[in-house]
């Protein structure tokens, strides 16, 4: 009995003397902050997480030789779609503290310039950062931001204009749905429409009630809809599409999300692409680099996603030549 004693106190010991170890080789492991803003939390557990953009960072530091828990840690976190959250878990991560923080979009950018000054920031898609003082300049941000922007031109306008008119052949009256303050590609998408015979009537999404802008929708009868890829949407994108759905009218989206949700075609820029390369900065970042010394990347690859259910719902046949270029299709 005594040896038994004896035995179980040695292994107390042993034990209370290794965690401590473990913990310390923990904290000296770099710490990465990620933060989504309409994520569900559940999608973005596990390895690989449901969450699409979350696989794309995670295989970015997959090729640079990164393995989660072993010699990285990550701190996931998201929103949930309430974006007035974001500053608190921002400002979460960096009394944590993270070596360096990952996040996404606009209002995620400003949320963190408020929060932080010295913990390196790494965007992963923002617009306007120039223009909206989060950076002084692409080539050379300055502070502690960095990351990538998706470009937008009038060739974005005029291949998503191009999608609608192979979907549907006859329509000539397309309704544009998003934000009045951010409309920036308002010219490109009229000049495009005109191009192709099509008239664009811009609708006012109303925000925060989305659903005033989607009763003005319904009253225009448009023949199609065209869903801006602007943010300040993306929490609403289910019920957009679900609109769309319940009014029978096919849907065109810069965000691939909103295929995801019911929506019937995306084409805009690669979201899983854009988080892998955000493992790059990050990588650069842990190994010495400024924030503030790496230049903003500008990001023109696009993908369009297509939802073959949808288009049975509405009696449409996709045509073989988007099918082919189609980077997922949705049975």
């Amino acid at each position: 009995m005594k040896r038994t004693a004896r035995r179980q106190f040695l292994a107390f010991i042993c034990a209370a003397l290794t965690v401590p170890r473990a913990s310390q080789a923990a904290r000296h492991l770099p710490r990465v902050g990620f933060v989504l803003n309409s994520a569900m939390a559940s999608t973005m557990e596990g390895d690989p997480p449901a969450e699409l953009v979350m696989r794309g960072f995670l295989q970015g530091l997959r090729e640079l030789g990164y393995a989660e828990g072993r010699n990285i840690l990550i701190e996931r976190r998201t929103a949930e779609g309430k974006l007035e959250r974001l500053g608190g878990l921002i400002r979460s991560l960096a009394e944590f503290p993270a070596d360096v923080i990952v996040i996404t979009g606009t209002a995620a950018a400003l949320a963190a310039r408020k929060v932080t000054a010295t913990i390196p920031i790494v965007v992963a898609g923002m617009g306007s950062p120039v223009e909206n003082g989060i950076v002084k300049n692409l080539s050379r941000p300055g502070g502690n931001i960095t990351g990538l922007v998706p470009t937008f031109g009038p060739e974005l306008a005029v291949k998503r204009l191009e999608i609608v008119r192979e979907m549907l052949p006859n329509a000539s009256r397309v309704a544009f749905f998003g934000v009045k303050s951010e409309w920036d590609g308002e010219k490109e998408f009229r000049t495009a429409a005109a191009r192709m015979g099509m008239t664009l009537v811009f609708v006012d999404a109303q925000l925060p009630d989305v659903q005033k802008g989607l009763a003005q929708l319904e009253r225009l009868r448009a023949d199609a809809l065209l869903v801006s890829a602007s943010g300040a949407l993306f929490v609403h994108l289910r019920a957009i599409a679900d609109f769309a759905s319940r009014v029978g009218l096919a849907d065109f989206y810069g965000l691939h999300q909103a295929v995801d949700a019911g929506g019937l075609v995306s084409y805009g820029h690669d979201s899983f692409d854009i988080f892998r390369r955000a493992a790059g900065y990050v990588h650069r970042i842990l190994n010495g680099a400024k924030a503030g010394e790496l230049p903003i990347e500008q990001m023109d690859r696009y993908a369009l996603v297509v939802n073959r259910k949808r288009a049975r719902d509405l009696g449409l046949a996709v045509p073989p030549a988007i099918l082919v270029r189609a980077e997922r299709v949705i049975e």
